[in-house]
């Protein structure tokens, strides 16, 4: 509302610099001129357009500065144009404000307010009425300052006072910037600070852009250590003022003994940091976080130490023992990577072999140098912490742990092996079927994440894969790829017991592959691949974590109704400030660690219990029960974080059983919630001076301070920690991890054996298949693929123990069907006929079994409906067939092309605007956030070459990505044939003509799907330009 016109800023900013300059010119009032082409309302410019003659150009007027009608053309009067403005602005705030002062104080502070109520209101009435007064008068004051200092130009031109201006000037710009600023004195005392705050960075960038605008080459000597400075700066004061927001101290004090925060105290009190080595500094921070044995509370010291490492040539794991804890054995499972390591341990490491067990490290055992590492390698409880040492002893990068001062490294090691398990028919290999076999698996069409997400719970050691579960068993047993390295799959054959395993490398997907996504794909694998089996297995051995979001959405594929794990924060100051704080508006009643904690006790050490912080019970609950046979999952001491809380919500729910290689898991339970060197998040507590709020802070400035470089300074703190539920209510998995139901370690022979056999999944198969036949119930729901045609969608359900199925088209009942409760597996087809020939898109359907009127399964299919066959195109030589989306008023006028707005509501996609074109918006606003496919369906004759040709208009935003493609056969694989993905910056505009791509491989084939694939990320408040726009599309042979 208070900005002028670009052409007008332009023009004014190059008369300006002609006046100081002295090329006075008639361009700017010839450009002035033009303009009123584009602004007709204001009468005055209308006359002077009009009377555009030679006579014109002599009027002094337009010179030497524009008049005040161009610059606000719509009125011709300046009061009456900025009262306009000063109201409007006034009457559009002043609810926001009412909304934003009010609304907390009634929900957050309710006690305060029930006592005061008339004083409460009075005083968020007030505030409200200041700030739109300041943000009113703000905008108003710069436009009569211009306007005053214009109209005195014009009176003075005849009259020459010397104590009034003559020619516009940069000089009156300065000034009024400063009249501008000084309606912040109308704003409450505590919220200058905070505004400053915001316009502090967009200044600050102001001044750079000028000063490279004049040629300067802006380059700071060590500028990146000045950063690293001001970064300690901050860390430091805000250990000073307020550490205690690290959620899992009280549990670190309990476990291990240990609080570092009066260390870190006494430290800063009694130290001489004008004398202290840079070196020392580092590492007393370094060694007092590794202490406290928390893969989220890390401190990492910057370049260089991060840039060495010590390496070592062998790499152990862990094998059978009578006491895993007290006497544990270790063998080799595989060699180091780095060939220069395998070069410096010189020709005596060809005599070790895989299996060797290892007897001791310079002269140490084992349990030894256990006792000796395991408070500086970060390893939670006995088996977390062996697993760490173990990676310690093969890798010490810099970024993690202090290198160590030996020049050299004896290893201990010997053949064979007194104590452990021996099996016969693993070493035999008297199993007639394959254990593995490679098979492909069908990709499944990536989408990129919608948004970024602050649920991350991952262990910090960043080369996890030296951490991966026993090296000797990978080289061993191959799993079948999918389209994110993240999953992979097999399956075991135990006699005639089929063991389908699911590996998870880690739960955080690639950045192009959204969680919802990976939990389609693991669903597709169970109803699908591993459907025959008798039951599933999840290989979780060195899962570091990732995504709490898909650690609570695959419960439900297997239990249902789920019910994530509640979590927790502790009560300290500086959580005050996060989620109270004096002027806190940003983190609201939708915010549930904010409702939480509002609602706790002042005296309370932690806030009160809170759900749906990572993932909604909706969300968790998406695709419902698709497999109900036993289910397994196999863990070590590697599994951390979002591991842990996968185990803890399959076990809590009698969901699956746990084996582990170790007894427990690796025990990290909280999120890292805090990354305190990414300069915004806790920059109030250097600038208390200011009493800036930590929200409000977040909301005003965030791009004021961005995080280092990523392998630069670093800490990251576990701020909300996961208490469980279920059959474990109230027990913590920090520090405890998850308890295996059986602990099955391999034995010597898995590295030395068969290659196809494995003692553990042997182990696990006899006991899943005990587990399968103690089940009273055994419900198999098997569902068809995604794709359908359209008359009708049919669902085959093979069962077993039902007496009743009832099929929901959403919430709609449309099939029920009595069964005869039989132990066999029976099959019954379950249709939904209300369809219409016109029905396309997406549809979910809810299919629900019951024994004797209780419900013991639901599943949820979301399914695609196609067209049927004869409402293809059929499309012959020489023909041509082009889709005009003016002339169109509705999609289903085209019988063959679809709309498919991803499993979400049809509404928000693609959407036609009535004689325009087809676009990502409703003609007002943007979506954002959704995925839409546009499928025309078409057979072509034999012998054709068809060809495709389309034309499109595209504003892309970050993040947004347009791809055109086919699939040969309906439910094929997408074949891309043009591709354009969002530029790093907003926003950038696209034209495309795409003409005459022949497809070849299409000549002569039925049932071909042509589709246009959109993906709308990011920036939730985009302007209606950031879109895509489909003119016209064709098809030929």
């Amino acid at each position: 509302m208070g900005k002028y016109p670009k052409e007008v800023m332009k023009l004014n900013r190059e008369n300006v610099r002609n006046i100081e300059s002295g090329n006075l010119d008639k361009t700017s009032l010839d450009s002035a001129v033009n303009l009123i082409k584009k602004f007709t309302k204001n009468k005055h410019l209308e006359d002077m357009a009009v009377k555009k003659t030679e006579s014109y150009f002599k009027v002094k007027e337009f010179f030497p500065t524009l008049p005040c009608s161009v610059t606000h053309p719509n009125q011709e009067s300046c009061l009456v144009q900025n009262m306009d403005l000063f109201t409007t602005m006034f009457q559009n705030m002043l609810p926001i404000y009412l909304s934003l002062n009010v609304i907390p104080m009634i929900v957050f502070r309710g006690k305060s307010f029930v006592k005061t109520p008339l004083s409460s209101l009075c005083k968020s009435i007030l505030a409200s009425l200041r700030s739109s007064l300041f943000l009113s008068s703000f905008v108003i004051v710069n436009g009569l300052a211009k306007c005053t200092q214009r109209n005195l130009i014009k009176f003075n031109l005849k009259r020459n006072f010397p104590f009034l201006p003559s020619v516009d000037s940069k000089k009156y710009y300065y000034l009024f910037g400063v009249l501008c600023s000084s309606t912040i004195f109308i704003e409450n005392k505590s919220r200058r600070s905070e505004l400053a705050m915001y316009v502090l960075p967009k200044g600050l960038n102001s001044i750079y852009q000028v000063l490279l605008n004049r040629g300067f080459n802006i380059y700071v000597k060590n500028f990146d250590i000045y950063l690293v400075g001001v970064g300690m700066g901050f860390l430091m004061s805000f250990y000073q003022t307020e550490p205690d927001v690290y959620v899992s101290r009280e549990s670190k004090v309990n476990n291990y003994g240990v609080d570092v925060l009066p260390i870190f105290e006494n430290f800063l009190n009694s130290t001489d940091f004008d004398n202290i080595s840079d070196e020392k500094f580092h590492f007393f921070y370094m060694e007092h976080f590794l202490s406290l044995r928390d893969y989220h509370t890390v401190y990492t010291p910057p370049k260089p130490y991060q840039c060495y490492g010590a390496y070592y040539p062998l790499i152990f794991d862990l094998i059978d023992s009578n006491d895993n804890i007290n006497n544990p054995i270790a063998v080799v499972s595989k060699f180091s990577s780095f060939e220069e390591v395998l070069k410096i341990a010189g020709p005596e490491l060809e005599k070790v072999k895989l299996g060797h067990v290892l007897v001791s490290i310079n002269g140490l055992s084992l349990k030894q140098l256990f006792d000796k590492y395991v408070s500086t390698t970060n390893g939670a409880n006995d088996y977390g912490g062996l697993r760490s040492v173990l990676y310690f002893l093969s890798n010490r990068p810099g970024k993690f742990f202090k290198l160590t001062n030996e020049d050299t490294v004896v290893y201990e090691l010997k053949r064979t092996l007194d104590t452990g398990r021996q099996d016969n028919e693993c070493l035999e290999g008297k199993e007639k079927k394959t254990a593995f076999s490679i098979q492909k698996l069908k990709s499944i069409p990536s989408r990129k994440r919608t948004a970024p997400k602050l649920n991350r719970g991952i262990r910090q050691l960043e080369d996890a894969s030296q951490i991966s579960f026993s090296g000797g068993i990978d080289n061993k047993f191959f799993y079948n790829p999918t389209f994110d390295p993240l999953v992979s799959w097999n399956i075991y054959h135990k006699g005639s017991f089929d063991m389908g395993i699911i590996r998870l490398a880690s739960f955080e997907p690639l950045a192009e592959t959204s969680e919802d996504q990976i939990v389609l794909l693991i669903r597709d694998l169970l109803v699908n691949e591993l459907k025959d089996t008798h039951a599933v297995l999840f290989d979780l051995r060195g899962n570091p974590g990732g995504y709490i979001s898909l650690a609570d959405a695959i419960p439900s594929l297997f239990k249902t109704p789920f019910i994530s794990n509640p979590a927790r924060t502790v009560v300290s100051k500086v959580n005050d400030e996060i989620f109270i704080g004096p002027n806190n508006v940003l983190l609201s009643i939708e915010d549930p660690s904010a409702l939480a904690y509002h609602q706790t006790d002042a005296d309370s050490q932690y806030s009160n219990l809170f759900r749906g912080q990572f993932s909604s019970d909706t969300t968790n609950n998406k695709y419902g029960v698709t497999y109900t046979r036993p289910i397994g999952l196999l863990t070590d001491g590697n599994c951390y974080s979002s591991c842990d809380m996968f185990a803890a919500n399959m076990q809590d729910y009698a969901a699956a059983t746990i084996f582990g290689v170790d007894g427990t898991t690796g025990a990290g339970g909280a999120n890292v919630g805090m990354d305190f060197l990414s300069l915004k998040y806790h920059v109030n507590i250097f600038f208390k001076c200011f009493t800036v709020s930590y929200a409000d802070f977040m909301y005003f400035a965030p791009e004021m301070f961005s995080p280092l470089p990523d392998d630069g300074l670093d800490l990251s703190i576990g701020w909300r920690q996961i208490v469980r539920s279920g059959k474990n209510e109230g027990k913590l998995i920090e520090d405890k991890g998850i308890l295996s139901d059986f602990i099955f370690r391999p034995t010597i022979h898995d590295f030395t054996g068969n290659q196809n056999r494995s003692t553990i999944f042997n182990r696990i198969a006899d006991q899943l298949k005990v587990i399968g036949l103690a089940d009273e119930i055994s419900a198999e729901p098997q569902i068809l693929g995604d794709a359908t045609e359209m008359q009708p969608p049919a669902f085959n359900i093979t069962f077993t123990f039902l007496s009743k199925l009832e099929l929901y088209n959403d919430e709609v009942l449309i099939e029920t069907k009595h069964l005869q409760k039989i132990k066999r597996k029976s099959q019954i087809t379950l249709t939904d006929s209300s369809l219409t020939t016109s029905d396309s898109g997406y549809r979910k359907y809810v299919i629900i079994g019951y024994t004797e009127d209780r419900e013991v399964v639901r599943t949820n299919r979301y399914i695609r409906l196609l067209p049927s066959l004869e409402n293809y195109l059929n499309l012959k030589k020489n023909n041509k067939f082009t889709v005009n989306f003016k002339t169109i008023t509705d999609l289903s006028e085209v019988s063959f092309m679809k709309v498919y707005n991803y499993l979400s509501d049809s509404t928000i996609g693609l959407t036609l605007i009535k004689d325009s074109y087809l676009a990502l918006n409703d003609g007002l606003s943007y979506f954002s956030q959704t995925s839409s496919t546009l499928s025309f369906f078409v057979n072509f004759e034999k012998r054709s070459l068809p060809k495709v040709a389309f034309s499109m208009d595209y504003f892309f935003l970050t993040g947004d990505s347009v791809s055109v493609g086919y699939i040969s056969k309906v439910g094929g694989e997408f074949k891309e044939i043009y591709s354009i993905f969002g530029s790093e910056k907003d926003v950038d505009f696209v034209n495309v003509n795409f003409k005459s791509k022949v497809l070849r491989e299409l000549s002569g084939l039925s049932g071909v799907e042509i589709v246009f694939r959109f993906n709308s990320i990011w920036n939730q408040n985009a302007p209606i330009a950031g879109n895509f726009f489909l003119h016209n599309f064709s098809l030929s042979c």
